[in-house]
Protein backbone atom coordinates (compact mmCIF):
# COMPACT_ATOMS: atom_id res chain seq x y z
CA UNK A 1 0.00 0.00 0.00
CA UNK A 2 1.45 3.27 -1.20
CA UNK A 3 2.07 5.79 1.98
CA UNK A 4 -0.07 8.57 0.62
CA UNK A 5 -3.04 5.97 0.58
CA UNK A 6 -6.18 7.93 1.67
CA UNK A 7 -9.28 6.53 2.50
CA UNK A 8 -10.21 6.01 -1.36
CA UNK A 9 -10.90 2.99 -2.53
CA UNK A 10 -9.62 3.16 -5.80
CA UNK A 11 -7.07 5.64 -5.61
CA UNK A 12 -3.57 5.04 -7.31
CA UNK A 13 0.20 5.39 -5.98
CA UNK A 14 1.56 9.08 -6.49
CA UNK A 15 4.88 7.42 -8.11
CA UNK A 16 2.43 5.77 -10.83
CA UNK A 17 0.13 8.72 -11.86
CA UNK A 18 3.60 11.16 -11.73
CA UNK A 19 4.95 7.98 -14.19
CA UNK A 20 1.74 8.52 -16.69
CA UNK A 21 1.68 12.12 -16.20
CA UNK A 22 5.06 12.95 -17.03
CA UNK A 23 4.84 10.59 -20.17
CA UNK A 24 1.69 11.85 -21.63
CA UNK A 25 1.97 15.69 -20.73
CA UNK A 26 4.08 18.49 -20.85
CA UNK A 27 4.69 21.50 -18.05
CA UNK A 28 2.00 23.61 -18.70
CA UNK A 29 -0.19 21.30 -20.24
CA UNK A 30 -3.61 20.71 -19.19
CA UNK A 31 -4.62 17.12 -17.29
CA UNK A 32 -8.04 16.05 -17.14
CA UNK A 33 -9.76 13.55 -14.36
CA UNK A 34 -13.06 12.46 -14.98
CA UNK A 35 -12.62 10.10 -12.51
CA UNK A 36 -11.39 12.69 -9.31
CA UNK A 37 -11.99 10.36 -5.98
CA UNK A 38 -9.13 11.95 -3.70
CA UNK A 39 -7.75 14.01 -6.34
CA UNK A 40 -4.12 11.91 -6.42
CA UNK A 41 -4.39 13.09 -10.13
CA UNK A 42 -4.46 16.45 -9.56
CA UNK A 43 -2.17 16.87 -6.94
CA UNK A 44 0.30 15.35 -9.40
CA UNK A 45 -0.48 17.50 -11.92
CA UNK A 46 0.28 20.38 -9.70
CA UNK A 47 3.08 19.58 -8.48
CA UNK A 48 4.61 18.73 -11.92
CA UNK A 49 3.35 22.02 -12.99
CA UNK A 50 0.17 21.37 -15.13
CA UNK A 51 -3.13 22.42 -14.93
CA UNK A 52 -5.50 20.09 -14.26
CA UNK A 53 -9.28 19.50 -14.30
CA UNK A 54 -11.12 17.67 -12.31
CA UNK A 55 -14.57 16.11 -11.43
CA UNK A 56 -16.47 12.97 -9.73
CA UNK A 57 -20.08 12.07 -9.89
CA UNK A 58 -19.90 8.87 -7.54
CA UNK A 59 -21.57 8.59 -4.83
CA UNK A 60 -18.43 9.18 -2.62
CA UNK A 61 -18.19 12.91 -4.43
CA UNK A 62 -21.72 13.10 -3.98
CA UNK A 63 -21.78 12.99 -0.32
CA UNK A 64 -23.10 9.41 0.12
CA UNK A 65 -20.03 8.19 1.70
CA UNK A 66 -16.54 9.06 3.62
CA UNK A 67 -14.47 11.46 1.33
CA UNK A 68 -10.72 12.26 2.37
CA UNK A 69 -8.71 14.54 -0.19
CA UNK A 70 -5.49 14.32 -0.81
CA UNK A 71 -3.45 17.15 0.94
CA UNK A 72 -2.51 18.77 -1.54
CA UNK A 73 -5.33 19.07 -3.57
CA UNK A 74 -7.33 19.85 -0.37
CA UNK A 75 -5.00 23.40 -0.36
CA UNK A 76 -5.32 23.76 -4.09
CA UNK A 77 -9.18 23.95 -3.76
CA UNK A 78 -9.25 25.87 -0.80
CA UNK A 79 -7.68 28.67 -3.04
CA UNK A 80 -10.45 28.75 -5.76
CA UNK A 81 -13.23 31.41 -5.38
CA UNK A 82 -17.10 30.32 -6.70
CA UNK A 83 -18.72 32.23 -8.98
CA UNK A 84 -21.50 34.08 -7.60
CA UNK A 85 -25.23 32.40 -8.16
CA UNK A 86 -22.46 29.05 -8.28
CA UNK A 87 -22.90 25.94 -6.02
CA UNK A 88 -23.48 26.06 -2.08
CA UNK A 89 -21.80 29.19 -0.26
Amino acid sequence: MAKERLAYPTQKPEALLERIVKASSNEGDLVLDCFMGSGTTGAVAEKLNRRWIACDRSRFAQGEGPVELHPEMAAALRGLHRLPGRGRS
